[in-house]
């Protein structure tokens, strides 16, 4: 059984999608190792209950002036422990880091979507549809995994997409604009399914950093919507299977939203989600509003007056095409293969 650190960050800032990926990996790391432990900074809104009920060890590294100033009580710690593996998914970690890990025996493993350095690592992941665009300075050997096929997407959408269909009416909308939505888009997005006019219900997902859910209780019921609003849910594969349409940023749920099928207007609030956004966007998957600052309530209402039950269609089929929920397998026997490897 292999032993595993995880280390990742999560605040309001930040956002929760790191760590909510990493925990996806986690879990089905538990095939193979029952010893996995998070390495994070206690930083404000950070969900660390959300690692400890999953059962997983977290290990919370004191403040540093700087990321590499974190280095030596790492290094101590897999002096102590020897794990086998070490999973970074952290923009803020650059080559420098890397290269001072490599100094141990431990095998690495990068979680990345914005090509933000020299990546000297074993593995590198980048599970979105638009990975093959990134030109990637990598070691020799390293193994890069690009694509939708291995896409970190829990076991219960695989599960669930069993039950989903191919949308053919828009009668419910799906809102959730990620873990915190720091400028409160969700209400952006409420107000103008209010101006398109359009007769729907809304399911509204509001993340566990979200701070402004009194505000969006009180436009929903003013603005006369049929809705449910829903906060810290374990999964929103239920909530996709009974919604014909999502609106949303472009993260990582825009993957697990593929796998269920689920036609997309994305309007990308983190610079990490505007190729993806865009990438969905030319392979008909989703409709790319834009880069939130640029756009306005009116603008989402005239997409959505203008859409199509035809092209929630289209949009459906080609969602479902892209994500099949197998992409932690594939994963974990890359990583398994790898370790086998070096012994």
């Amino acid at each position: 059984m292999m032993k595993v650190f995880i280390r990742v960050d999560a605040s309001d800032v930040i956002g929760t999608g790191h760590m909510f990926r990493t925990l996806v990996l986690a879990e089905g790391l538990r095939a193979l190792s029952d010893d996995v432990t998070f390495l994070c900074r206690d930083l404000p809104y950070f969900p660390s209950k959300r690692i400890t009920d999953l059962g997983f060890r977290l290990s919370i590294i004191p403040p540093a002036d700087s990321l590499s100033g974190e280095l030596p009580l790492i290094q101590e710690k897999i002096a102590r422990e020897q794990p086998d593996w070490i999973i970074i998914d952290h923009y803020d970690i650059k080559k420098d880091y890397y290269l001072y890990l490599r100094r141990n025996r431990i095998k690495i493993l990068s979680i990345d979507d914005i090509n933000h350095t020299r990546f000297p690592v074993d593995v590198l992941l980048n599970q979105n549809v638009n990975a093959f665009e990134h030109k990637y300075q990598c070691e020799k050997e390293t193994i890069q995994l690009l694509g939708t096929q291995y896409a970190l997407v829990r076991e219960i959408y695989r599960q669930k997409r069993k039950q989903a269909t191919i949308r053919d009416s828009l009668k419910k909308v799906l809102i959730f604009m990620g873990g915190s939505d720091p400028d409160n888009q969700t209400l952006k997005v409420l107000n103008a399914l209010t101006l398109s006019r359009r007769k729907v219900d809304a399911d509204i997902v509001l993340g566990p950093a979200f701070q402004h859910k009194d505000m969006i209780e009180k436009e929903a019921s003013r603005n006369g919507i049929r809705y449910s609003i829903h906060q810290n849910l374990d999964h929103l594969a239920d909530v996709m299977l009974r919604t014909d349409l999502a609106i949303g940023a472009g993260g990582l749920a825009s993957l697990e939203m593929a796998t269920m099928k689920l036609p997309m207007i994305l309007m990308p609030i983190a610079d990490n989600q505007r190729q993806i956004a865009q990438c969905l966007h030319e392979k008909g998957a989703a409709i790319n509003a834009g880069w939130f600052k640029n756009v306005d309530e009116q603008h989402i209402a005239k997409i959505l007056t203008g859409l199509s039950l035809e092209k929630v269609n289209q949009m459906s089929r080609i969602a479902s095409r892209l994500c099949d929920g197998e992409g932690v397998n594939s994963v974990l026997e890359i990583m398994d293969s790898v370790l086998q490897g070096a012994k």
